[in-house]
């Protein structure tokens, strides 16, 4: 009986730390709105996936040498600039329109998920995604076949 009370408990301190942790994106998210744009980017690799089909430790050595040399030179500007002088190439995707692995890993990666994740167009169907926290992209997978979010052309 005892052993069935600390589960409930477990449950629901887990429900109340990730309501906690939805409500603290709410206001990231609010925050981001107003001046996100107006930042330079940060990276973090905190929830930088290794493994699975989009993991980091598929990619080449002249891909990661790119990779990080366009990270390194898009810091140098704003995240406004970043996305309208793209073309439309990097944007933030909703998460319920990127595929189910990559949803799934998202839900595991980030406790209470994210509601949009950005992509960053490196070369062709090459991308790199991450999702934002105000002017921090949290660095999450490598997509070189575009297969994260397909285009319809």
């Amino acid at each position: 009986m005892a052993r069935r009370r600390s589960r409930q408990a477990l449950r629901k301190a887990g429900r109340r730390q990730q309501a906690a942790v939805r409500q603290a994106r709410k206001v990231v998210t609010q925050s981001r709105g107003t001046n996100w744009r107006t930042l330079t980017p940060s990276w973090s690799f905190q929830y930088l996936r290794l493994d699975g089909p989009y993991g980091w430790r598929w990619i080449n050595p002249v891909d990661l040498a790119r990779a990080f040399d366009f990270l390194s030179h898009t810091a140098r500007r704003k995240w406004g600039e970043i996305i309208t002088q793209s073309g439309g190439h990097h944007h933030l995707i909703e998460t319920a329109d990127i595929v189910g692995p990559a949803r799934d890993d998202l839900l595991a990666a980030i406790p209470g998920g994210a509601d949009e994740v950005m992509s960053l167009r490196l070369t062709g169907r090459k991308r790199i995604f991450g999702y934002m926290e105000v002017d921090v992209m949290h660095v999450l997978w490598w997509d070189p076949e575009h297969e994260i979010c397909p285009s319809e052309r």
